[in-house]
C-alpha cells in the first residue's frame, strides 16, 4: 500500500510533534477565558483554560484580590480570566482573576443603570471598579445635622468614616468604563 505525503508526514511524526500541529485558536489580549484552578501557591496560580499550555495568574494580580476571595482560589474551582499575555517572555499566558471580576463589575453596573434599578451595594477591596456618591447625590436625612453647612475637608472625612458599614439604597446614575468613573445617588433611590 502506497501512502500519499500527508499520510506518510503525519505516521512519521511522533506524539510531540503531533501535538504542537494540533490547530487551536490563540487567545487574545482582552479575551476572557473559562479556567479550572490546577495548582494554587500564594504567588501564583495556574489553570487549565481549554488550550495547549495552562494560564498563569501572577503575584501581582493575586495581591489586588481581597482575602475572602483568594481563600476561594483552590484547586478544581472554575474561574474567569482576562488574557493580559498571550505570551509573555517565558511563553507564558499570562491572565488576570482581578481584571475579569472588574469586568464583570461594570457590566453589572451598566445592567442597574439600563434597567434604572436599585441597589444595596457591598465594600470589597476585589476589584478597581470603584463607585462613588458625591456628597450632593446623598440624601443625610437618615443621619441628622450629620452635615454641618460649613463643613471643613477634615470634618467630611470625619463624617464619612462614620458611614462606613452603613448600608445605603442606591441608584446608578452614571457608568463610564474608560474613565473608570462609577456614579452611585442616593438620593435618585430615594425618589
Amino acid at each position: 500500500m502506497v501512502l500519499d505525503n500527508q499520510e506518510r508526514n503525519e505516521e512519521d511524526l511522533s506524539f510531540e510533534e503531533l501535538l504542537d500541529s494540533y490547530m487551536y485558536e490563540v487567545p487574545q489580549r482582552g479575551q476572557i477565558l473559562e479556567g479550572i484552578i490546577l495548582e494554587a501557591k500564594h504567588d501564583q496560580i495556574i489553570l487549565d483554560v481549554g488550550l495547549k499550555r495552562d494560564a498563569v495568574v501572577t503575584r501581582k494580580d493575586l495581591e489586588r484580590l481581597n482575602e475572602d476571595v483568594i481563600a476561594t482560589l483552590q484547586p478544581g474551582k472554575e474561574v474567569q480570566t482576562y488574557v493580559l499575555q498571550p505570551y509573555n517572555g517565558e511563553g507564558d499566558l499570562i491572565v488576570s482573576i482581578n481584571k475579569a471580576m472588574e469586568l464583570e463589575d461594570w457590566s453589572i453596573a451598566t445592567r442597574l443603570l439600563d434597567k434604572d434599578e436599585i441597589t444595596t451595594p457591598i465594600s470589597t477591596a476585589a476589584s478597581s471598579c470603584r463607585a462613588r456618591t458625591p456628597s450632593a447625590m446623598a440624601s443625610w436625612k437618615w443621619k441628622p445635622n450629620a452635615l454641618p453647612p460649613a463643613a471643613s475637608a477634615g470634618q467630611m472625612r470625619d463624617i464619612k468614616d462614620q458611614l462606613i458599614g452603613t448600608k445605603l439604597q442606591l441608584k446608578v446614575i452614571q457608568v463610564e468604563t474608560k474613565r473608570n468613573r462609577l456614579i452611585l445617588s442616593e438620593r435618585a433611590a430615594r425618589r
